[in-house]
Formats: C-alpha cells, sequence, structure tokens
C-alpha cells in the first residue's frame, strides 16, 4: 500500500514518460489486407493520411482528440 504522501492529490498531473503526443492516421481499411506482410509497404502507401491525433496537455493518457 503505498504511503499517504504518495497518493496523487485532485488535479495535479505528473507526465507520463515516453508518452507518444501525437500520431496520424489513414482512412479506414478492411484488416484482412495485413495479413500479407510482404503488401505492408503498398498497403501504407496506397492509404489516405493527414489528420492527426494529439494528447491534450494537462489531461488523462487516455483522453486524446482528432484534430
Amino acid at each position: 500500500m503505498r504511503e499517504r504522501s504518495q497518493i496523487l492529490k485532485p488535479n495535479e498531473r505528473i507526465a507520463i514518460e515516453d508518452l507518444v503526443n501525437e500520431w496520424e492516421i489513414s482512412d479506414m481499411f478492411e484488416e484482412k489486407i495485413l495479413d500479407d506482410p510482404s503488401q505492408l509497404n503498398t498497403n501504407i502507401a496506397e492509404r489516405s493520411w493527414g489528420r492527426k491525433i494529439y494528447i491534450e496537455a494537462g489531461k488523462a493518457a487516455n483522453i486524446s482528440r482528432q484534430l
């Protein structure tokens, strides 16, 4: 059990080490195209990209937003 001094206080945020703050997403695709690893580069090149997901500063790690 943690000591009382180690328990987070409300509104206290601790940065998550090595957190990926943003990433790019593609259009939707059928998951079965991933069955052939030799076609991975082709499948990536054929996707539409450009939308990004960002972690909002000061929020929980599981809260993200597409911008």
